[in-house]
């Protein structure tokens, strides 16, 4: 396996530096360490083939080394734990019955995004038509609960603590909140 991990850093290495060099990326090559090489050996680098640059997986070495930057390691786990959560929100919003318009302007969820979420959630094509009022009860139950959850910040997880709560559908939800705001 360790192997096969070098054999990949070298091939994608290699196609990094022939990119570099062949579009004199100096900002690249520098960050690649290219620079140092001689004038030579970047020339015969630029010229590299990709039958060449194949030939990396029967070199022994290798030709790169990577380093985590600690730092930027946890920008991106904590983006990609935040992108994962959001991602999980929506799923649940459309589940719950949440509408496209309505994630389009709280998300920015598109209307191919929003169909491809409820195929993949194996849900049944979206009604349509006018969403039935709630009734003068149900509505004060939405609207105490959306007050009582005036603390999220996030409108989507308040819309999803209210129906949490509720268990009344996002749609209808959504329509007697904004119909009194």
């Amino acid at each position: 396996m360790r192997t096969n991990m070098i054999n990949g850093l070298n091939r994608e290495a290699l196609l990094l530096s022939v990119s570099a060099l062949k579009n004199d990326d100096t900002h690249l090559i520098n960050e690649l360490g290219l620079q140092h090489l001689s004038e030579g050996v970047r020339l015969k680098i630029a010229k590299l083939s990709l039958h060449q640059v194949l030939v990396a997986a029967d070199f022994r070495g290798a030709l790169a080394e990577v380093k985590i930057v600690p730092r930027q390691m946890e920008y991106f786990i904590n983006m990609a734990t935040s992108k994962s959560e959001e991602d999980a929100m929506i799923d649940e919003a459309i589940a719950s019955g949440m509408r496209q318009p309505v994630l389009q302007e709280l998300k920015g969820t598109t209307r191919r995004e929003y169909t491809a979420r409820r195929t993949k959630l194996k849900l049944p094509e979206n009604p349509r038509g006018r969403i039935e009022n709630l009734s003068e009860d149900d509505e004060l139950i939405v609207l105490r609960s959306w007050r009582k959850h005036a603390d999220i910040s996030d409108p989507l997880a308040r819309y999803l603590a209210v129906h949490h709560e509720t268990g009344i559908g996002l749609d209808r939800a959504y329509l007697a909140i904004n119909q009194t705001n």
